[in-house]
């Protein structure tokens, strides 16, 4: 059956998940399976060839692209996501008028309030709180005057039902199915939809250069002063951890951010980039000192029920272990 976007449209025995969304300069193509939007192509239907993403705007030049559980987003000159049941009207104000263009689930993964969306939406404001470099304090004070920072997302990353941005103070933002602590005060593990996109506020001071996102955890990689500068970053973790995907040794899980042990200031391997599955977290290392060669190791630890971890077993990690590959880039899904 031919769609209207002009490619043949299946509906069978499609995977569940959406496969892979690719960018160019100006296009966005996405393709699998279409259920709740994902796709971002104005229906359900699924989709055996890449299709064309058609945006509101025509003049637009995509950044990146990060591809979620049900959504999809795309950072270009605006921020865009699709995706099943929340759609969120909610843009982000930049130097350079990016924005974000999304499709929602009920978590707020989108960043907006509303009904389901089959194509992109812009995100028109991304938050109307000021500079996210200001303390709580500070923001308060500046609450009565309404202060306003532009911002330039540069980065974005799609989780199961979380959304993640960096901005160009390097601030890190999320909304959508967001870990918190728990209100009854035990300091519990919870989870609170966030249909706005939020501040983290504990790398006040510091600067977040990369991060990444399973179902229900998060990993970034922070200056260890306030400015990044060579082989600086420190690696946090938080959120569930019921399969050691934080890599901290046990399966407690955590509200707030807490640093890595085995990659410390004084560890001979530096962190410089780091992907998500579900429940498991992969991470490239470099050595910090110059060498005639360039040595890169990948690191891996969560749940390895499947051989995700390249360890050669089916075994969970509850802290980094190396797998023994020459790697240059990693990337992880289910």
């Amino acid at each position: 059956m031919e769609s209207a976007a002009g490619s043949v449209s299946v509906s069978g025995n499609m995977p569940r998940k959406v496969i892979a969304v690719a960018a160019g300069d100006r296009y966005v193509y996405s393709w699998s399976r279409g259920m709740f939007g994902r796709l971002g192509t104005g229906s359900e239907s699924d989709e055996l060839f890449p299709v064309r993403v058609k945006f509101q705007e025509s003049e637009l030049k995509f950044i990146a692209v990060a591809a979620g559980a049900y959504y999809n987003l795309a950072l270009a000159g605006s921020v865009y996501s699709w995706l099943h049941h929340c759609h969120l009207l909610y843009v982000l104000s930049l130097f350079m008028h990016f924005g974000v263009y999304l499709d929602c689930h009920m978590d707020g993964q989108l960043g907006m309030h509303g009904e389901s969306s089959l194509a992109p939406q812009s995100m028109e404001r991304f938050l109307e709180l000021g500079s996210p470099g200001q303390s709580k304090a500070e923001l308060e004070l500046d609450s009565e005057r309404k202060s306003k920072t532009s911002l330039k997302i540069c980065a974005v990353k799609a989780g199961g039902m979380m959304s993640l941005a960096i901005d160009n103070l390097g601030a890190l933002w999320m909304w959508g199915n967001c870990p918190q602590e728990n209100s009854n005060g035990d300091g519990s593990l919870t989870f609170v939809s966030c249909f706005t996109p939020i501040p983290v506020w504990d790398f006040h001071g510091h600067t977040v250069v990369k991060v990444a996102c399973g179902n229900e955890h998060v990993v970034a990689l922070v200056s260890a002063g306030e400015k990044h500068g060579g082989d600086d970053l420190v690696c946090y973790t938080w959120g569930g951890n019921g399969h050691g995907q934080l890599g901290l040794g046990d399966t407690e899980n955590r509200v707030r951010p807490e640093m890595i042990g085995t990659f410390n200031q004084d560890f001979q391997w530096t962190v410089y980039e780091v992907a998500c599955g579900a429940f498991h977290t992969a991470l490239l290392t470099r050595k910090k000192r110059p060498s005639d060669t360039v040595e890169s190791m990948c690191w891996t630890f969560g749940l390895g029920d499947r051989g995700q971890l390249g360890h050669g077993t089916t075994q969970t990690a509850l802290v980094p272990e190396p797998v023994r590959v020459t790697t240059a880039y990693i990337s992880c899904f289910c």
